[in-house]
C-alpha cells in the first residue's frame, strides 16, 4: 500500500508551498466522498443527512482499498435522515467511505454522543444553512450557535414548524439548550458555527473564513454537572504571536504568547476554562489551529473522535498525546509527509499515525510497516502535509461510550469564505422561543406601557 520515498525528497516536498488554491473533482468521478474509521471497542451508527432533494448515497467498505464491498444505499430527501448503517449489527468495517451525488451530512455516532461541528449545506463548518441531526449525550443539552457575523436566524423542526428565532451580535455566541435528535434546519442572515458538546470529548474549530488555521475562532464548552472535568482548549500555533481567549462579555479569560521556538514546533497551548458552560472566542496575532472540548482531572479529551479535511499542500497540525492516534486516507493518489517521513497512498488506501506503538496492538493493525508511522514523545502535535486533499480523523482513546464526528466531504478541503462583513447592526443576543411568540423583552415592556396608559387614564377620569 504505502510506499517511502528517499529522505532528498521529504527536503523537496517540505520545501515545497502552493501559492494559489483550487477546488479540485476527485479522480474517482463526480460527488462528494466522505471517509471514516471505527475504532475497535466502539458500536457506533452511521447516519447520513439530507441537505438536497433526490440525494443518491452509498457506502462502501474500504478497509482492503483494492476490494470496496458495497455495503448500503439509500436516497435522500433534504431535511431527511437515515441510519445508513449499524456496527454492533455487522462488526465491520473498519474504514469506510460514502459517496453522493450531492452533499449530505456524514455523522459517526454512538448512541449517547461526544462534540462535533455541524456542516452547513453549502460545505464545511461555517455557513447560513444547516441540517442539525444529533443523538443524545449523557448530560445536558448544549448546541451552541457563534456569529461570525451579524445573525439572525430562524430555527425549524422536522415538520417545518418554526421554534426558535435568534438575534447574535458578531463575535458572540449563545446556548440553544436543545438537542436536535431529528433534522431541524436553521437558517441565517450572516455567517454562523454550530457546536454540540458533551463530557470527556475534542473537536476542530473552523476560523471565520471556514478554515482549519486562522486568526479567529468561535466556539463553546460543556461540562457535566457532577464536576471534576472542565472545559478545555488546544491551541497549535504556526507563528510567533500573542493568543487570547474571551468570554460573551468580553472577558479576558486567558492568554499565552507563541515564541518562534514553539511555532516552529508546532507545541501546543492547553488551557482550561471552569467547569461552567460557556461561548467564547479565541483570537491570535499569528495563525493558529484550535481543538476545543471536555477534560476529564487526568487532562485527557478521551473518548472521542475529530475528523478533518486538509487542504492539497497546507500544513495543519495534528493534536497527538499519547493516549491518541491518526487515520489519514486518500480519496486519490497522494503524498504525505508526517512525522519527518513521506508515504505515498493510492485511492482509498489509508495511513495510521501513532505516539505510543502499544496502541498497534488495541488495534490488531494488519498494515504493514509503510503503513504506520510512529512519532517521536515529545510536543504533542505533529505537521501533516500532502500533495492532495486527505481526511484525517484523530481518535482520542477512551471507554467509547460516548463519542461523534460530523465527516467532511474531502472535495470541500479547499473551501475557504470571503472575509465576513462587518457588525454592529445587532447589539445583543435575543432567542424568542416558539412559533413566533413576542419576545420576553416585548411583553415586559408592554406590560409596563400599559400600566402607564391605565394610571393616566384613571387620573383624567378624576381630574372630570
Amino acid at each position: 500500500m504505502c510506499r517511502p520515498l528517499i529522505a532528498a525528497a521529504v527536503l523537496l516536498f517540505l520545501s515545497f508551498t502552493a501559492a494559489f488554491y483550487f477546488v479540485r473533482v476527485n479522480a474517482s468521478g463526480n460527488g462528494f466522498h466522505y471517509y471514516g474509521h471505527i475504532p475497535p471497542g466502539s458500536s457506533p451508527e452511521l447516519i447520513v443527512v439530507g441537505f438536497n432533494d433526490d440525494t443518491s448515497v452509498e457506502l462502501y467498505d474500504i478497509t482492503d482499498p483494492s476490494n470496496p464491498e458495497l455495503l448500503n444505499s439509500t436516497t435522500l430527501n433534504k431535511g431527511r435522515a437515515a441510519v445508513i448503517y449499524v456496527y454492533k449489527a455487522h462488526y465491520k468495517p473498519r474504514y469506510f467511505k460514502v459517496v453522493s451525488n450531492k452533499r449530505i451530512g456524514v455523522l459517526l455516532t454512538e448512541i449517547t454522543v461526544g462534540s462535533t461541528l455541524y456542516p452547513a449545506i453549502t460545505g464545511g463548518f461555517a455557513g447560513k444553512e444547516f441540517v442539525l441531526m444529533s443523538r443524545m449525550p449523557k448530560y445536558g443539552k448544549y448546541t451552541a450557535v457563534y456569529a461570525y457575523e451579524d445573525a439572525k436566524a430562524t430555527l425549524y423542526d422536522e415538520k417545518g414548524n418554526k421554534i426558535m428565532e435568534i438575534e447574535i451580535p458578531q463575535g458572540k455566541g449563545v446556548n440553544l439548550d436543545l438537542v436536535p435528535k431529528k433534522p431541524y434546519r436553521l437558517v441565517s442572515t450572516g455567517r454562523l458555527l454550530i457546536i454540540s458538546m458533551a463530557e470527556d470529548c475534542i473537536t476542530y474549530l473552523v476560523d471565520e473564513q471556514g478554515r482549519l488555521k486562522g486568526k479567529h475562532f468561535g466556539g463553546g464548552g460543556f461540562s457535566p454537572p457532577m464536576g471534576g472535568n472542565e472545559i478545555g482548549v488546544v491551541v497549535i500555533p504556526y507563528e510567533a504571536g500573542e493568543v487570547k481567549i474571551y468570554d460573551n462579555n468580553g472577558k479576558l479569560l486567558a492568554s499565552h504568547v507563541f515564541e518562534e521556538a514553539e511555532a516552529e514546533l508546532m507545541v501546543p497551548w492547553v488551557v482550561k476554562l471552569g467547569g461552567k458552560p460557556k461561548e467564547f472566542k479565541v483570537v491570535s496575532t499569528g495563525m493558529i489551529s484550535v481543538l476545543a472540548g471536555n477534560m476529564d482531572s487526568s487532562g485527557s479529551f478521551g473518548d472521542d473522535a475529530a475528523s478533518i479535511v486538509i487542504p492539497a499542500d497546507e500544513k495543519v497540525g495534528l493534536y497527538m498525546p499519547s493516549y491518541a492516534y491518526a487515520a489519514i486516507i486518500a480519496s486519490e493518489s497522494t503524498t504525505i509527509a508526517v512525522g519527518g517521513e513521506l508515504r505515498e497512498l493510492d485511492e482509498d488506501e489509508h495511513l495510521l499515525i501513532v505516539v505510543d506503538p502499544s496502541i498497534l496492538d488495541y488495534l490488531n493493525a494488519t498494515e504493514s510497516s509503510s503503513d504506520i508511522v510512529v512519532l517521536p514523545v515529545g510536543t504533542n502535535a505533529t505537521a501533516v502535509r500532502a500533495t492532495r486533499p486527505v481526511t484525517v480523523q484523530v481518535n482520542y482513546l477512551g471507554g467509547w461510550d460516548n463519542w461523534c464526528t460530523y465527516i467532511l466531504a474531502v472535495e470541500d478541503a479547499e473551501l475557504s469564505l470571503s472575509p465576513p462583513k462587518p457588525g454592529g447592526e445587532i447589539k445583543e443576543v435575543r432567542i424568542v422561543r416558539g412559533g413566533g411568540g413576542i419576545p420576553f423583552e416585548a411583553v415586559i415592556g408592554g406590560v409596563a406601557g400599559a400600566a402607564v396608559v391605565a394610571v393616566v387614564l384613571i387620573l383624567r377620569k378624576r381630574k372630570t
